[in-house]
């Protein structure tokens, strides 16, 4: 049996259903669950004292170097917070703004990292909306908008409405050679994609766990390059965020030199366990036979994908923007709906345009695909 088989057996929704919506809300596999009842049953029985208090700490920062051995990146680069959005505010808040300035990204962003900058439209900040060509969008596409009033370029690595996965290492690149800090939502990418920061000009990166890191929502981490680190405003600012978060002094403020600088104050310690043992197993398996079996997931549904006679999938991306979620789009005039795959046992994100996007894990297989293709095979000879 191999490792992706065996790790099926942590997934209970997957003896029901095919699982294909880790792109809304991951699955919490079993392993991590009882970790994190585990704990929350100690804290009930026994309640919780100082020494307690200050292992949920020393868990945190242990955690770094599983979160730095998965990302290839120091420890020391890596800050938590609640979710990707509250670390991205981070960025857009601390790097320097002048009225006339500008951010670029792609039309298809996420919504919330472009509301943090329309929200300094009343600063005289003004975002530049890059349109795709049915959701594709090349790095030379993106970079052509900006000009030397740019202060930012972002991105979502991999696109949610799309699918599509940016070249992430040539636009870091690009912005490198024109000065422009480069800041990645990866909340997408993050538990599937292999990402190597040591190979991406990347400085500022963001995730939340509830997606692909498999984790309760409430807990996330920011990648914060060490060289872009000081160039960052001090925007916020909590009790932890000091060299010894244990002997602070009103008197006094010593901040700490890392990423870690930028933490509040405690955080969902639960979450962070449940996220903590998913990082370990995702280690474990190894980011390369991760990303390889996820990718040979999707290019498996490309190929069963070409039966279709009236769904078309979006973008026709060139395989390396492909990432491991597709998205579907309806012949005109149908639009599914999560009630019309349940009865097939399939399980995907159902938009209000009656596109479907799908997402492959590495807890999916190609016996999973296949229900998917046959179920939409199925309603569209019925249409």
């Amino acid at each position: 049996m191999d490792k992706f088989t065996n790790e099926r057996k942590n997934y209970p929704p997957l003896t029901k259903a095919a699982y294909f919506d880790h792109g809304t809300s991951g699955l919490i596999p079993e392993y991590a669950c009882s970790l994190m009842c585990d704990y929350l049953r100690n804290r009930t029985e026994n309640g919780m004292g100082i020494n307690g208090f200050w292992d949920n700490w020393d868990y945190a920062d242990n955690l770094r170097s599983d979160i730095g051995k998965m990302l290839n990146c120091s420890p020391n680069e890596i800050a938590y917070g609640q979710s990707s959005t509250q670390l991205y505010n981070i960025f857009a808040n601390g790097i320097e703004l002048e009225r006339g300035d500008n951010v670029v990204t792609a039309a298809t962003s996420y919504p919330a990292d472009a509301y943090v900058w329309r929200n300094k439209a009343s600063e005289g900040i003004e975002l530049r909306l890059v349109e795709t060509d049915d959701g594709y969008l090349s790095a030379e596409a993106l970079m052509v908008r900006t000009d030397s009033r740019t202060k930012a370029v972002s991105v979502c690595m991999v696109e949610h409405l799309t699918g599509m996965l940016h070249d992430v290492k040539r636009i870091g690149n690009m912005c490198g050679e024109r000065g422009i800090p480069f800041v990645v939502d990866a909340t997408q990418a993050v538990g599937a994609l292999k990402i190597d920061m040591n190979d991406l000009n990347v400085d500022f990166l963001t995730t939340s766990g509830y997606k692909w890191l498999q984790s309760p929502l409430g807990i996330g981490f920011a990648y914060i390059n060490e060289n872009f680190l000081p160039r960052l405003k001090q925007s916020v600012i909590g009790w932890v965020g000091t060299k010894n978060r244990s002997k602070n002094k009103a008197e006094a403020l010593d901040l700490s030199e890392n990423a870690n600088r930028f933490e509040l104050g405690g955080m969902n310690f639960v979450a962070l366990r449940g996220m903590g043992a998913v990082i370990e197993r995702y280690n474990g398996l190894g980011a390369d036979d991760i990303d390889s079996y996820i990718r040979s997931l999707s290019g498996f549904f490309y190929e069963e994908a070409s039966a279709f006679k009236k769904f078309k999938i979006m973008g026709g991306f060139p395989s390396e923007n492909r990432s491991q979620i597709v998205v579907i789009k309806p012949p005109e005039g149908l639009i599914v709906t999560d009630g019309m795959l349940e009865p097939y046992g399939v399980s995907c994100r159902c938009y209000a345009n009656g596109c479907i996007r799908a997402g492959f894990h590495y807890c999916n297989n190609q016996s999973d695909i296949e229900r998917l293709i046959d179920c939409l095979i199925d309603i569209e000879n019925k249409f």
